[in-house]
């Protein structure tokens, strides 16, 4: 699931890179929702238990989303993971300064280069379905039934 917002910058909480209760400003961000009877999120960056209730993580990643200036609420891109591992491409670009210098350190892995032309720009293009189904934060609970019956998560 690709998190993203459309004011360039989604604020999450809980994240490892931040301090104390201070939100990190993510361009955008990605995580693994699996579902079984309930929804869990994989997010490598996050703090809180891993894997985490959906209801849950989007309660504390996103306190009273509802009541944000809407260019900075959460969007979220449902993507199946045969797709994402077929199209996905980030050479990290996007987080270096004009003379390419990192601007945070990177993550530990390796570059996703693919050999297609994808891109992680593509799957923030909310006009383009071939990356899956867009929703707001309302939208996604009503996906997953059993958030709307745990009440979680801020609206969106």
């Amino acid at each position: 699931m690709f998190i993203f917002s459309n004011g360039g910058a989604v604020p999450m909480w809980q994240q490892r890179a931040g301090h104390g209760e201070t939100p990190v400003f993510w361009d955008y961000h990605v995580v693994v929702v699996v579902e079984t009877d309930e929804a869990f999120v994989w997010d490598l960056d996050h703090r809180g238990p891993f894997p985490q209730p959906l209801h849950e993580y989007l309660k504390v990643s996103f306190p009273n989303a509802e009541n944000w200036p809407p260019e900075a609420r959460p969007i979220f891109r449902l993507t199946p993971s045969k797709d994402y591992r077929a199209k996905f491409s980030s050479n990290r670009a996007h987080m270096m300064d004009e003379q390419g210098h990192y601007l945070q350190p990177p993550p530990p892995w390796d570059v996703i280069v693919q050999s297609n032309e994808g891109d992680w720009m593509d799957a923030l293009d909310r006009a383009d379905p071939s990356w899956g189904r867009v929703f707001n934060q309302a939208q996604l609970q009503c996906r997953f039934p059993s958030l709307s019956a745990s009440g979680g998560g801020g609206g969106g």
